[in-house]
């Protein structure tokens, strides 16, 4: 078709070129808005997945503590100022880090990490009558552990 023919005039095809335009900035305008909000879904799906992750870990650790961790008490003694020291052994193959010691209703903040088949020594503020068959320790993890003596 001959665009200088009378059956094309001129103002049809300024008005067609800008209907193009238009559409094509229509169109980047729809492709920039979708990449956006495919993006911050992309974004919300990863965080999520990754705290699923997370948690998953944390539970798995937990429940190996709870089959796996033991402690025993080698030694309980006094020093000069009044602090109870316990000698404590890890036998198991387990690293864990002890955050309180509880006897009865008395509770000692503490931070000390066992390793695998290791001695430590633990002086704590403890009364000189407590028993210690209830000695109890707590894990970061929420785990309690009993001690054998």
């Amino acid at each position: 078709m001959d665009l200088k023919s009378p059956l094309f005039p001129p103002s049809l095809l300024l008005l067609s070129k800008r209907k193009a335009i238009s559409e094509i900035v229509a169109a980047i305008i729809v492709f920039v808005v979708t990449l956006t909000v495919s993006s911050i879904s992309i974004a919300f799906l990863s965080q999520r997945a990754n705290l699923s992750s997370n948690i998953v870990l944390q539970e798995s650790k937990k429940a190996m503590l709870e089959c796996l961790a033991s402690l025993k008490i080698v030694d309980v003694g006094r020093t000069e100022q009044n602090e109870t020291t316990l000698i404590l052994y890890n036998p198991s193959d387990v690293v864990f880090r002890i955050v309180a010691v509880i006897v009865g209703n008395e509770i000692q903040r503490v931070n000390v990490v066992l390793e695998p088949i290791s001695i430590i020594v633990l002086s704590i503020n403890l009364p000189e009558d407590l028993p210690f068959n209830q000695l109890r320790f707590l894990t970061i993890e929420g785990v309690m552990i009993s001690a054998r003596s």
